[in-house]
């Protein structure tokens, strides 16, 4: 996977700025969070998480960096108590 050996380091993407498209497509990816965050909202609370709030989490518990793993370490920072479980499985 090209994705995973860029966080590798094994990779590195040859673009900056606006002579390459780095600078327009995080515009655009900002844009699509903002307009995600206002639908989900409309569905349900949502709350905001950090990069340096999933790494802390993830090294108190030990674990690698993956895509997979931050998710999980997300989705457990609020103790809150959970009404509804979901299982998630491979197809």
């Amino acid at each position: 996977m090209k994705h995973k050996k860029v966080h590798q380091g094994q990779i590195t993407l040859d673009v900056d700025g606006v002579s390459g498209f780095k600078d327009q497509i995080a515009q655009r990816t900002m844009q699509g969070k903002t307009y995600l965050y206002q639908a989900l909202s409309q569905i349900a609370p949502l709350l905001s998480v950090f990069g340096y709030q999933t790494s802390i989490r993830r090294k108190s518990l030990s674990l690698p960096k993956e895509h997979d793993v931050d998710a999980l370490c997300i989705a457990t920072l609020n103790n809150q108590n959970k009404s509804t479980l979901f299982t998630v499985t491979a197809v």
